[in-house]
């Protein structure tokens, strides 16, 4: 089933984490890359979801971990989660500095957001 999952649909993920990690503002782009090199170091879905519920705790991004992991255990599959990992960096690295409507859940309506 994972292999199913399109990109634009693992962008759209990727979307409502960056969002959400923006709004809690704990959420770094040295967070996001420690959970992608602990992801391509154990390949194991399940120690990646316990090391980011560990690191949500101890960062204070709790609602933002919580999404990555229902998002993580959804996927099962290492090396989406590794794509979706990326997806995120990059995003939350784009919204830094934009104002976004913490309410957008979809790729299509932030970039529109980014563009105006």
């Amino acid at each position: 089933m994972s292999q199913q999952i399109s990109t634009q649909k693992l962008l759209d993920m990727a979307t409502e984490i960056a969002v959400s990690g923006k709004r809690e503002k704990g959420f770094s782009s040295s967070q996001i890359n420690s959970f992608i090199e602990y992801a391509q170091q154990s390949r194991d879905v399940n120690l990646v979801s316990l090391f980011i519920i560990r690191q949500a705790q101890r960062g204070r991004f709790i609602n933002t971990g919580k999404l990555l992991v229902k998002y993580i255990t959804q996927l099962n599959d290492i090396n989406k989660v590794i794509e979706l990992l990326g997806y995120v960096k990059w995003l939350s690295e784009s919204i830094e500095e934009v104002r976004v409507d913490f309410n957008t859940k979809s790729f299509h309506d932030l970039l529109k957001q980014i563009v105006q």
